[in-house]
């Protein structure tokens, strides 16, 4: 009986132990950028030109999306925001990467655009065409869907009921990843 409850003191211990390294890690993820997102109403409305940009919302960093029609249409097409105002994941060179994400009402992204982001290997030698052309694969896919990243240099796994994978790039697999958990977690 004594041996059986020094053990289950040293299993409450260590689950302790992990809680309290699991609220300190997690505080690395929610933590407040060190910068807030970059664009205006203005800016935004550069970008997406083919719609009405309307005001940012008072409770959350998104801009709405309306159909630009003449006569004026209040047709909500969908929401556009930056990833680092909403979901701040540390890259990993420790700086959030920021992306710009344009949804549907209807969940489907419109488009995902890189803003800016301090991942070491694009700057010394993937170039920004590849992660250009990794963002672009968003296009049609729902937030309903399960989005991973395929295995770099294979064929991507078969598709089953309700997974999709993207392309990701070969030695930015952990940038890459980073990227869609901001995305993801940022459109959710």
């Amino acid at each position: 009986a004594g041996t059986l409850r020094v053990r289950r003191q040293r299993i409450a211990r260590c689950v302790r132990a992990m809680a309290a390294l699991a609220i300190l890690c997690a505080g690395q993820f929610i933590a407040v950028p060190s910068h807030a997102g970059e664009l205006d109403k203005a800016a935004i409305q550069k970008l997406y030109p083919v719609y009405d940009v309307g005001e940012r919302d008072k409770d959350l960093p998104i801009w709405p999306l309306f159909r630009h029609a003449i006569p004026a249409s209040n047709d909500l097409m969908g929401y556009v925001f930056e990833s680092v105002d909403v979901s701040p994941i540390a890259g990993y060179a420790g700086v959030p990467p920021n992306m710009l994400v344009a949804i549907g009402a209807d969940g489907v992204f419109m488009s995902v655009r890189v803003l800016s982001h301090k991942e070491p290997i694009f700057q010394h030698g993937v170039d920004d065409e590849a992660l250009k052309h990794y963002a672009g694969q968003y296009a049609g896919r729902s937030i309903k869907q399960s989005i991973k990243i395929a295995p770099v240099n294979t064929a991507p796994p078969a598709s089953s009921s309700g997974v999709v994978y993207l392309d990701g790039i070969a030695r930015a697999t952990v940038s890459v990843r980073i990227m869609n958990e901001s995305v993801l977690s940022a459109a959710l």
